[in-house]
């Protein structure tokens, strides 16, 4: 089974952020916090910033997960990001470790997660003969292989995949929340991913997500 990464990005590999920010999206979620069980104190600090490096770390857990008899590869939309070259940083953590494709947007107004997905996917069909296809974040960060174990006991079912994930509550990354609830981050076969409705272009934040979970046939 040759399972394809999709990712859509733009500027997740070296992010400045002030050390109290916050975020309203986890207001609902303050009564489940707790200190997390995968610490990151790896980061880089700039003055008073402390530096993320998101994505390079979700490639490097991706590569540290992988067997030798996996069939991986990795497709990547970038929105024209400015943080890094992109192409350079895959090139230098990936080598021949698998396959990937970066594909940059240059005809866009805006970051179009969605639409980047969409494009992402068909690529790891067109170019990769890719039989699954695994979207994810930019900013996942991959702790145990359990997770790719039970992700092909899904697949060979004939079932999606959506996982569980610790989501991170602020920028020292000690604190957050199991996030049982979001529908950004699964796998499928291409041939189920199909029969969805598949990625819109951004509706809001999150609900081309919802979206197309809403519209896997029952």
């Amino acid at each position: 089974m040759r399972l394809a990464f999709c990712i859509s990005l733009k500027n997740r590999c070296r992010n400045e952020v002030d050390p109290e920010d916050s975020h309203q999206y986890i207001k609902p979620f303050l009564d489940k916090l707790i200190m997390s069980p995968y610490p990151t104190n790896n980061y880089e600090c700039n003055e008073d910033k402390i530096i993320l490096t998101l994505f390079p770390k979700m490639v490097r857990s991706l590569i540290e997960q992988k067997k030798a008899t996996d069939d991986w590869v990795l497709v990547v939309t970038d929105f024209g990001s400015t943080d890094v070259n992109v192409q350079e940083m895959l090139e230098t953590i990936i080598g021949d470790v698998m396959p990937f494709h970066l594909h940059t947007e240059t005809n866009w107004k805006f970051f179009d997660r969605g639409g980047g997905l969409k494009t992402a996917a068909k690529i790891a069909e067109e170019k990769f003969q890719a039989d699954s296809v695994f979207f994810c974040d930019a900013d996942l960060i991959f702790h145990e292989r359990d997770v790719f174990d039970e992700c092909y006991r899904a697949l060979e079912n004939d079932k999606f995949f959506y996982p569980v994930f610790f989501a991170f509550a602020d920028t020292w990354h000690l604190n957050g929340f199991w996030r049982d609830t979001s529908f950004g981050n699964f796998a499928g076969t291409l041939a189920n991913y199909k029969k969805t409705a598949g990625w819109k272009h951004n509706i809001s934040w999150g609900w081309e997500d919802r979206a197309l979970a809403d519209s896997i046939p029952q």
